[in-house]
């Protein structure tokens, strides 16, 4: 999601959208300013990548060229990014789905990098991903984990001064696995918050991101690609106040906390969703598979 910010007397606005997952895949590369966000993608060990998410039109044409009607979250986060880094394991994940996808070019799904304690990493897939090309590095630190160590190495590549635009990180694979391998996801929203442009958890069925606390965040729902069932999860801190707009169940300064109100399976029903809330509030929508609702 998009993240802007303008101030209006005392108030800050910011404004998230997920409008860059339905640029033309086709036309990903194109000299357009809708088309030329910086975006990594991490892929993480765990269960949510499998060959049907795959899609390559022809024998011998690249993923880019993939159509818009049959186009998994994956493969749409994959066309689109400009780096693509593997978390440990998650390389074993991507080339087995790639295999197992059919594809006489599998080499068209190589990774820029694949980075973590690699206690994961099978050897032939390693031995494989560095042959064409891609950069393998071991961190043994083990106060960060996997996800952690590909966020490291993110900051460090696309804050140096050469690197002028602000950068999307996407993460596929976040929910579905292992329940303390979500909560880490979860964890480095927090975690790295302000530190990227944008940070973006992502299944094929769910995304996830932080709103900040103390302003008015406009959510602008991509009708296309989401929703429209959504939460506002109040992980980490009681919210002693959240005001909505938009949502089917408004909250009206309400408080948001475990064992008490959390407003999940609501609905957006405006194309623009305001949050205002006294404390930071993982914003969660429902992702539309393969295209759904696309025309």
């Amino acid at each position: 999601m998009s993240t802007s910010s303008s101030t209006t007397r005392t108030t800050t606005t910011l404004v998230h959208d997920n409008a860059f997952l339905t640029n033309n895949v086709n036309n990903a590369d194109a000299d357009d300013s809708s088309s030329t966000d910086n975006i990594a993608l991490i892929i993480l060990n765990t269960p949510g990548l499998s060959s049907d998410l795959i899609h390559v039109s022809s024998k011998s044409t690249p993923p880019d060229a993939a159509s818009t009607e049959d186009c998994s979250i994956f493969q749409r986060l994959w066309t689109l990014s400009s780096y693509r880094v593997c978390a440990d394991g998650g390389a074993n994940r991507l080339l087995d789905a790639v295999a197992g996808a059919g594809t006489t070019n599998p080499e068209l799904f190589i990774p820029d990098l694949i980075r973590g304690d690699l206690d994961s990493l099978r050897s032939d897939v390693r031995q494989y991903y560095s042959s064409n090309g891609c950069s393998v590095e071991q961190d043994f630190d083990q106060d960060t984990n996997d996800l952690d160590k590909c966020l490291q190495a993110l900051a460090m590549k696309y804050n140096e001064p050469s690197s002028s635009s602000p950068l999307t990180v996407c993460v596929f694979g976040a929910f579905g696995g292992r329940f303390d391998q979500e909560m880490a996801s979860i964890n480095a929203l927090y975690r790295w918050k302000g530190k990227f442009d944008r940070l973006i958890l992502y299944t094929e069925e769910t995304s996830a991101l932080l709103l900040p606390e103390d302003v008015e965040n406009q959510i602008r729902i991509n009708k296309k690609l989401e929703g429209p069932t959504c939460g506002l999860i109040p992980i980490g801190f009681r919210c002693e106040s959240c005001t909505t707009t938009g949502l089917k169940w408004n909250l009206n300064n309400e408080i948001l906390e475990f064992g008490g109100m959390v407003s999940s399976s609501n609905h957006a029903e405006d194309e623009v969703v305001t949050v205002h809330a006294s404390s930071p509030l993982i914003w969660t929508t429902e992702m539309k598979r393969f295209g759904d609702g696309i025309p």
